[in-house]
């Protein structure tokens, strides 16, 4: 079992090795945490990956909003699709069509969120239903699922916690934890060689 130096001098390899996105098994770990902190690491995961999967499945209060944006989107493909092909004519209808179901998805969403301003957080963006300002009336600029596939959502909002994220924080408040600890026990050390002095004086000022 390592002690308390060898554990932060491990801590600190094992850092390093996440941060160069080196493996670091749960043997490594469990090497240098607590049987508490090892069950709370994997529980964090698992409650994360809980969150995620629920996050995938759209509520209610967005379904329709939903619907309408996948008939833009395909809307959005046979536009595009007729423009490839050079019949500019007929792309030209179908974009003015695309835009209009853009505009109902949107006015939709708006009502939706004024309904319940909670489904916000299922998108991978901010979207101000108490503005007249619209989004552009594209599939890139259309608010999605924070957690789907679309490939028009945004990363920002949407970023995914990877495993490796979880180790990387569960080894630095590790190391931090050591270190506080080891900070606290040099001050009261402090504090009891100063209340020894003291004593010591007090003593020589009574003799």
């Amino acid at each position: 079992m390592l002690n308390s130096d060898q554990t932060k001098k491990r801590l600190r390899v094992l850092i390093e090795r996440q941060k160069s996105d080196c493996a670091v098994s749960k043997r490594d770990l469990r090497a240098v945490l607590t049987k508490e902190e090892f069950e709370a690491y994997e529980d964090n995961w698992q409650s994360h990956k809980e969150f995620e999967e629920g996050m995938r499945k759209a509520p209610d209060g967005l379904l329709d909003y939903l619907a309408l944006l996948k008939s833009a989107d395909a809307l959005t493909g046979r536009a595009e699709k007729m423009y490839a092909k050079g019949n500019s004519a007929r792309s030209v209808v179908l974009y003015r069509e695309v835009q209009a179901k853009y505009e109902r998805a949107y006015e939709n969403l708006r009502e939706a969120l004024s309904t319940d301003s909670s489904l916000a957080m299922w998108l991978d963006r901010n979207f101000n239903f108490t503005s007249n300002e619209m989004p552009d009336l594209t599939a890139e600029d259309a608010p999605r699922l924070r957690y789907g596939r679309s490939l028009n959502k945004q990363g920002g909002n949407s970023k995914k916690m990877k495993i490796k994220d979880l180790k990387l924080t569960t080894l630095e408040d590790k190391l931090a934890d050591l270190m506080k600890t080891k900070h606290q026990g040099k001050e009261e050390q402090a504090s009891i060689g100063t209340k020894n002095i003291f004593e010591i004086l007090s003593r020589s000022r009574d003799d």
